[in-house]
């Protein structure tokens, strides 16, 4: 049987005075220069919700592999297409397994920080995007396997 493969991602903005967030602080100072990082502190916790005009759906940033890409590659593409945002990969967040049809799909997610202020333009695949605190996504986000991965990400956000 094959699996059909998506990838997504949980894009988030990070507040770089908590403490939660120092790794990816400094991650960021190693990667971008001083003003980009600066301009990217402003924001916190925010998660990009697309609505798919097609589905008539609010989701997590998604798509299919290309030929030869990765995962990762793939994220990070789908993200810039759809979200108007260059980010940068964090960890990954967890898949979601599930039929469409009879077919099996696999979406592999991420975390990601965008790297400066996005330019999203509304398109035939996706007419609007919106910024959300976690608990706000999750009450917005259509399908349960979304979700269940957010939830498990803010259970274990609480943890630590």
């Amino acid at each position: 049987m094959t699996t059909f493969v998506d990838t997504s991602a949980l894009l988030a903005f990070v507040d770089a005075n908590d403490e939660r967030h120092r790794d990816t602080v400094s991650a960021w100072e190693e990667a971008l220069d001083e003003r980009l990082v600066t301009h990217t502190y402003v924001i916190v916790e925010l998660l990009a919700l697309i609505h798919r005009r097609r589905y008539q759906d609010w989701s997590l940033p998604k798509g299919k592999l290309k030929n030869g890409e990765s995962w990762q590659q793939a994220a990070l593409r789908e993200v810039l297409e759809e979200t108007g945002c260059e980010a940068l990969l964090g960890e990954f967040a967890g898949q979601i397994d599930y039929d469409v049809r009879g077919t099996p799909k696999r979406v592999m997610f991420w975390h990601m920080q965008a790297v400066d202020e996005c330019q999203f333009y509304p398109n035939e695949e996706v007419d609007a995007i919106e910024w959300l605190p976690p608990d706000r996504a999750l009450k917005r986000l259509n399908y349960a396997g979304e979700r269940a991965l957010l939830a498990r990400w803010l259970t274990d956000s609480e943890k630590s």
